[in-house]
């Protein structure tokens, strides 16, 4: 396989892929406000019990989690953000209760009783029928996913001289609501594009979005120099990196279950999969030395200079007039 066959083939059938799953997701976030709208106690109870379960479910994971890049900063920063998490889920299940909340809570008392309610509502939860939808979603978005795309993707520096691909332990998903053992890959086009300018440098980048488009931030420029680029239609890499093909039907779906920038409480799923089957894996590889100059329309790139100033990489890289 070369990049060819990722620019046509696998792009078309992501694309496919993503437009069905997000149907499934449209479809579940309907039944969820539809549980919260049908003036059915139980049934508004079981989707705060969910949310709640995910909220404490990220909590743990920010003051568990052990990165390869941390400091004493991050590690504070961390354990505050739970802190706030830990509080939001007192206050909200005492809205949902009719509780008082106990003023003049220290740390210490807001981590105990967060973990009491916890204890108490995850219980109930996995008797009720949003855990059960759970596991239909999940199996779903897989269904229509693997009716279109049979590999997920793992974006590697350099192969592996096993030629097998090995799971990561105690790795945080990136949601953040779980630390597990397994094999991580993404389903996501643009995610596959992002993670492998990552792996050219391996040193990180952070993703967000700006006017309505991803925005990749790299802490080195990932492409090589301007006098090496010599195709209108393409951006070679400074070093080539591996895509690995995995099977897909040995994954699942990364989701998170909380509210939107909106107030609105349902699903979310980014493009990431993991395997739990923690033995090795084969695959077929994809050695990538450029990208297609057309995501440079998908995606916003930028990149810190020697100077430490952070450039607009579509602006140095990309001729819109050119490449059509």
């Amino acid at each position: 396989m070369d990049e060819t066959y990722l620019f046509s083939s696998i792009k078309n059938s992501l694309n496919n892929a993503k437009s069905n799953v997000k149907t499934v997701i449209d479809n579940y976030n309907q039944k969820v406000n539809e549980k919260l709208q049908s003036g059915n106690k139980d049934d508004e109870m079981d989707v705060y019990r969910t949310l709640l379960v995910f909220m404490m479910k990220k909590a743990h994971t920010l003051e568990s989690m052990n990165p390869k890049s941390d400091s004493d900063r991050w590690k504070n920063e961390r354990i505050n953000k739970a802190l706030e998490i830990r509080k939001r889920v007192i206050e909200n299940y005492a809205k949902i209760s009719g509780t008082d909340i106990e003023e003049n809570n220290t740390p210490e008392k807001i981590i105990k009783k967060s973990n009491q309610i916890f204890e108490k509502e995850a219980e109930l939860w996995k008797d009720g029928p949003m855990c059960n939808m759970i596991s239909e979603f999940k199996k779903e978005i897989m269904e229509k996913y693997c009716a279109e795309c049979k590999y997920v993707f793992t974006i590697l520096k350099q192969e592996p001289e096993s030629h097998k691909l090995l799971p990561a332990r105690s790795r945080e998903n990136e949601y953040m609501n779980e630390i597990v053992d397994a094999h991580f890959a993404t389903a996501d086009y643009n995610g596959i594009i992002g993670y492998s300018c990552r792996a050219v440098n391996g040193n990180g980048f952070h993703g967000s979005f700006k006017d309505g488009k991803p925005l990749f931030e790299y802490p080195e420029n990932p492409f090589a120099d301007e006098d090496k680029q010599n195709n209108p239609k393409i951006v070679k890499l400074k070093n080539p990196v591996i895509i690995a093909l995995t099977d897909s039907g040995k994954y699942e779906p990364v989701f998170d279950f909380s509210v939107d920038r909106d107030g609105n409480i349902g699903f979310r799923f980014g493009g990431e999969m993991i395997s739990r089957d923690t033995e090795p894996l084969n695959y077929e590889k994809i050695e990538l030395n450029y990208i297609d100059k057309s995501i440079f329309k998908d995606i916003q790139f930028k990149a810190y200079d020697s100077n430490g100033d952070l450039i607009n990489l579509n602006d140095k890289y990309f001729n819109e007039e050119i490449t059509r």
